[in-house]
C-alpha cells in the first residue's frame, strides 16, 4: 500500500515479534559522550615528547599542553582532541586503558562501563523512578520508592558506582524514600542516555541489539516502578511520548502487540492478552507483582506469525510551515524498517534520485550493485528508470566526452532472475549520429500523464531546444541554469520565442 492510497479503516502491517541480539554489547564506551574528558597524563606526555611541544599545542589548538601531564591537579584532555593528538604522534591506545571524567571535581571511571544486570536495571528504574538534579554544579541521581525490597534492589544497583548514597524520606503525593549518589559520569551517562525530566524519558538505543534476557532486566526495573501488572492486563504508565513509542517497539522483541491510549497528558502501553502476558512474565519479574495469569485466551485473527495487521483510524496530512530535509532509507536486503509512533513496518521510502557509479555496461551496473559493498537484491534493480552512460570518443582529433548510451529498466523477469532492459538511444561513433529506438518509458510517462505520444514529443523538442539554447549562450551558472528550468516547467510555450 502507498501512502497516497491508503484510506480510514485500511489494514496496515506492524511488526508482532521482532529479532534481538544482534549487537550483545558487553560494555558501553562512555568516550561516545558529548564532552567526555581523558585523564592520561602518561600517554599525552609521550605523544609530546615524540612531536614536540610547539607541534602539540597546534594540534590541540591549546595554549599549554603541559597543564594535561605535569600540572597538579592534572587536567583531563577532551576525547576528540585527545584522539587527535594520538594520532598525530602515531600512538595506538585501547579504548579498555582510558579513565574518563567530565568536569574537575568529578569522579573518574574507566572507559568501558560493563553492562551488567545491575546497570541495566539502573536504567529502567531510573527511566520510572528516577530524576537529576541538574541545578548549577550538581550532579546527583535520585532514585525514589517505598517498597523496601525494591529499594533493596536500587541499593545494590548503585553501591557498584563510587561516591556515598545518601538516604532521606520525602513528602509530597505521600511518603517515600530517596536514594541520592553524586557521580558525573553516571550522570551524564543516564542523561545523554535516557534524558530527563518525566515528559522526555526514553529508552536508549543500544537496548534494542542485548538479548532478551537483558533486555528482561531494563524492563523488570521499568516495570517495577511505573507498571501495573494484573490478572486482566498489563500496562505502562509515561508521561513521555518517545517512551511510549520505544517500549511498545520493545515489547515486540517478546511477541507482544500493545495497545496505546492518551488521557490527561499520560500514555497508557497496555496489553490483555493470556499468551502476551505470559510470555512477559516468563522473562520480566516486576518486584513484588506477581499475579495469576487469566487474561483474554482468544486467539487473534490480525495475527499474522511475526506480523499484526492493525487499522487505520484517521489519516492527517501535515504540511510543514518550511522545508525540511528528507533522508531516504536503505535497508540491504529486505528493504524494511520499522518506523512511526508505535511501530510500522515500512518499505524504504522511494524518493526519486540521481546518482554516479563507475561502470561501462548493464551488466557492470548490475554486478556493482547487486555485490558488496552495495549488496542490493537483484530483485531491487526493477526500481530504476534509466540509466546513462558517458564515454570518451575521439572527434576530429581530440577526445570528448559523450553519452554513449541511454538504457532504460523495463522490469524484472523472475523466471530467468534477470533485468529486462532497453536501449532507447545509442550513439553511433562511425556515422557521428544518435540512434534512436523505441521508448518504454515514454510509453509509462504516456500512461500516467494522458498525454498523446504527439505532445510528448513537441514536449521533448522543447526540452531539446532549450539545452541547445542554454549551450550556446555558454549558460554555466547552475543557478541561473535552475531559473530556466522552473520558467520551464511553469510556462513551457516560453521557448518557442528562443532564437534557434
Amino acid at each position: 500500500m502507498t501512502v497516497e492510497n491508503a484510506v480510514k479503516g485500511d489494514k496496515i502491517m506492524i511488526p508482532r515479534a521482532i529479532k534481538c541480539g544482534f549487537n550483545d554489547l558487553e560494555y558501553y564506551d562512555l568516550t561516545r559522550l558529548e564532552n567526555a574528558r581523558i585523564l592520561m597524563p602518561e600517554l599525552i606526555k609521550k605523544a609530546v615528547e615524540t612531536i614536540g611541544f610547539k607541534e602539540a599545542c597546534n594540534i590541540t589548538g591549546l595554549k599549554s599542553v603541559n597543564d594535561y601531564y605535569s600540572k597538579k591537579p592534572v587536567s583531563a584532555m577532551h576525547y576528540n582532541i585527545f584522539k587527535k593528538l594520538m594520532d598525530n604522534a602515531g600512538i595506538i591506545f585501547e579504548k579498555k586503558d582510558l579513565i574518563v571524567k567530565f568536569d574537575r571535581k568529578s569522579k573518574a571511571m574507566p572507559a568501558l562501563l560493563p553492562l551488567n544486570n545491575e546497570l541495566l536495571r539502573l536504567l529502567g528504574y531510573y527511566i520510572s523512578e528516577g530524576s537529576l538534579n541538574t541545578a548549577y554544579k550538581n550532579n546527583s541521581i535520585q532514585l525514589y520508592n517505598k517498597d523496601e525490597d525494591v529499594l533493596n534492589d536500587m541499593r545494590s544497583c548503585l553501591k557498584g558506582f563510587s561516591g556515598n548514597i545518601n538516604e532521606r524520606i520525602t513528602k509530597g503525593f505521600g511518603e517515600c524514600t530517596e536514594l541520592c549518589l553524586n557521580n558525573k559520569v553516571l550522570f551524564e551517562f543516564l542523561k545523554q542516555n535516557c534524558n530527563h525530566r518525566a515528559g522526555n524519558k526514553t529508552i536508549p538505543s543500544f537496548i534494542f541489539g542485548l538479548s532478551k534476557e537483558r533486555i528482561s532486566q531494563l524492563l523488570t526495573a521499568l516495570y517495577t516502578g511505573d507498571g501495573s501488572v494484573r490478572q486482566k492486563g498489563i500496562t505502562y504508565y509515561t508521561k513521555s511520548r518517545k517512551l511510549a513509542d520505544k517500549l511498545t517497539i520493545l515489547l515486540t522483541i517478546y511477541g507482544v502487540v500493545a495497545k496505546i491510549s492518551h488521557r490527561k497528558g499520560v500514555y497508557e502501553i497496555s496489553f490483555t492478552k493470556k499468551d502476551y502476558i505470559k510470555e512477559f512474565l516468563e522473562h520480566v519479574k516486576p518486584i513484588n507483582k506477581t499475579i495469576i495469569v487469566t487474561g483474554d485466551g482468544r486467539k487473534d485473527a490480525c495475527e499474522i506469525k511475526d506480523f499484526y495487521l492493525d487499522k487505520i483510524k484517521n489519516i492527517e496530512k501535515i504540511v510543514p510551515e518550511e522545508a525540511v530535509k528528507v533522508y531516504d532509507i536503505s535497508v540491504p536486503g529486505a528493504q524494511n524498517f520499522i518506523s512511526g509512533f508505535g511501530g510500522m513496518l515500512l518499505h524504504n521510502t522511494g524518493h526519486p534520485g540521481l546518482g554516479t557509479i563507475h561502470a561501462d555496461s548493464m551488466p557492470a551496473v548490475v554486478d556493482r550493485l547487486t555485490n558488496k559493498p552495495i549488496d542490493l537484491p537483484k530483485t531491487m534493480l526493477d526500481n530504476l528508470d534509466v540509466v546513462v552512460f558517458l564515454e570518451k570518443f575521439k572527434v576530429k582529433g581530440r577526445f570528448i566526452r559523450k553519452v554513449k548510451e541511454i538504457a532504460e529498466i523495463v522490469g524484472y523477469d523472475y523466471n530467468h532472475k534477470e533485468l529486462i532492459t532497453n536501449s532507447a538511444f545509442r550513439w553511433d561513433a562511425r556515422r557521428g549520429e544518435f540512434l534512436s529506438f523505441d521508448s518504454v518509458i515514454l510509453d509509462k510517462i504516456q500512461q500516467k500523464s494522458g498525454s498523446s505520444l504527439e505532445e510528448l514529443r513537441m514536449d521533448m523538442n522543447r526540452r531539446i531546444k532549450l539545452l541547445n539554447y542554454l549551450v550556446k549562450e555558454n549558460m554555466n551558472d547552475y543557478r541561473k541554469f535552475s531559473t530556466f528550468v522552473n520558467k520551464y516547467y511553469n510556462n513551457p510555450s516560453f521557448v518557442e520565442s528562443l532564437p534557434d
